[in-house]
């Protein structure tokens, strides 16, 4: 009960979902993870970034977790509070198509604690040993819904924490 708790009030105080546009796909995460440097890079007006080496997924998963839990033992109250104070809005259609029963069990089982391979990361956007670190960088791994449609991602800079979500873009032609 003190776990659902420290998430609501974490998930009320700083908690942000939305959602970004990007080409992605299963085996290739680092194109999100360099589109979120390149914007946090651009967003703190090019002062030092250092990319946090911890880079696990595990506060997605936990989310999921706990939101399966509530699914599985048809606690609607726990439930429908829990997606609330996360800004899991009900009637969202992109949000429903991630947050279901049916995804959670896939979403779940992609957690991951591996280093990052940095020779995938965009060098100009990252300083990895400065000591005068002005911006340090949280970024988890993705985690992809079963179509790969997709996306969620852990994020922690400065005093803002949340998941983002990105969305595959279909090609035309």
């Amino acid at each position: 009960m003190n776990k659902l708790i420290v998430i609501f009030i974490l998930g009320c105080l700083v908690f942000s979902c939305k959602t970004n546009t990007i080409i992605n796909n299963k085996s290739n995460g680092y194109l999100i993870i360099n589109k979120i440097v390149t914007q946090t890079k651009k967003q703190f007006l090019n002062r030092t970034l250092t990319l946090d080496s911890l880079n696990d997924n595990e506060y997605v998963i936990s989310i999921i977790k706990e939101l399966e839990k509530y699914q599985k033992i048809n606690d609607s109250y726990k439930l429908d509070s829990l997606k609330h104070s996360l800004g899991i809005i009900k009637g969202d259609s992109i949000l429903n198509l991630i947050f279901n029963k049916e995804e959670y069990e896939y979403l779940i089982s992609q957690k991951e604690n591996s280093p990052w391979d940095l020779n995938l990361i965009d060098k100009l956007d990252i300083n990895e040993n400065n000591e005068d670190i002005k911006q340090v960088l949280h970024i988890g791994k993705p985690i992809y819904t079963k179509n790969n449609d997709f996306a969620l991602v852990y994020f922690y800079k400065s005093t803002r924490l949340g998941i983002s979500i990105y969305i595959k873009k279909k090609r035309i032609g």
